[in-house]
């Protein structure tokens, strides 16, 4: 680069003695009578003219870009002269040991025998997720159009363990699974508070706790194992076994006793097996085996094994 910048100060030189010889010889020949022609001068032209200061002007600049190249140049050779010498010491970071041994290969030949269990067992995961996949595949499929997931020619099992209490649910819809604490149910709908094992609960906002629950209806309290509160609202069973069918506000506190449509029928706990059949405001108490049918029978059956049938007179 500094040679051709010399060879161009050079060029420049020389071109400029020669635009200056021409004119000056011309110059002569006029003064000395020859004609231009004689010497080979051109005819001058009557229009031409030299603006000496522009002239002056754009040398003046092209000289100040000339410096400015060499000024440049001089930087990427510096440049030149610091990569040289990074390059220098990373060869010698990196080169042969004193067993002639290189150190980067050496180093990723050691990473590379570490990470071989880790990437074995990888590939035997990776294997292992395939053949479950390949098994999954046989049973399920999925209906994009539907949205659907189909189960063939397989069960669905859910189950807890011990060390993963309050799972083993079946969620379907909106319902929260922190306000469950039991295990092995299923819930539709939403608004649940249970701690329920192996329960049905349908509807909205039922309380439940016991083994064997089934619920099906709106607010309903039952807390007896295996109690049963189908349809109706806000209906309470908390005797062992019991029903509620239908109706509102029942309080089934009976053993095995039954509240059917009506309003506040109340099979009092110390009961057994007894059926409170519509109507309103009826209740048992402490009697066995009584069937009672119309309304505000508070007196309840007379004795073990009878019927109280229509409304007490006067009422």
């Amino acid at each position: 680069m500094v040679l051709m910048l010399a060879r161009s100060q050079r060029l420049r030189e020389s071109s400029t003695v020669r635009v200056m010889e021409a004119p000056m010889k011309c110059h002569v020949a006029c003064m000395l009578g020859l004609s231009a022609m004689l010497v080979g001068c051109p005819q001058p032209d009557p229009t031409f003219s030299v603006d000496a200061e522009q002239l002056r002007t754009d040398l003046q600049a092209i000289g100040s870009r000339l410096q400015a190249l060499e000024s440049s140049v001089e930087t990427l050779q510096s440049a030149q002269v610091s990569l040289e010498a990074s390059v220098q010491a990373l060869q010698a970071t990196v080169g042969p040991g004193e067993d002639g041994a290189d150190p980067l290969t050496t180093t990723v030949g050691e990473n590379t025998a570490a990470l071989a269990p880790l990437l074995d067992f990888a590939d035997g995961e990776l294997a292992d997720i395939v053949d479950y996949v390949g098994i999954l595949e046989d049973y399920l499929e999925v209906d994009e159009t539907l949205d659907e997931l189909h189960i063939e020619g397989a069960n669905l099992r859910l189950t807890s363990e011990g060390d993963s209490p309050n799972t083993g649910n079946l969620f379907v819809g909106a319902q929260s699974a922190t306000d469950i604490t039991g295990e092995h149910s299923i819930y539709v709908g939403f608004g649940h508070v249970s701690s329920a094992d192996d329960s049905l609960i349908l509807g909205t906002t039922h309380t439940a706790s016991g083994e064997g629950v089934f619920i099906a209806g709106d607010g309903h309290d039952v807390s007896g194992d295996f109690g049963v509160a189908l349809g109706g609202e806000s209906n309470a069973v908390t005797g062992i076994g019991s029903v509620a069918i239908g109706g509102t506000q029942h309080d089934v506190s009976g053993l095995r006793s039954v509240a059917i449509g009506g309003d506040t029928l109340s099979p009092a706990a110390g009961t057994t097996n007894t059926v409170l059949i519509g109507g309103t405001s009826n209740t048992v108490a402490v009697r066995n085996n009584c069937i009672m049918v119309g309304s505000a029978n508070r007196l309840g059956c007379p004795e073990d094994n009878t019927a109280v049938l229509g409304t007490p007179p006067g009422l």
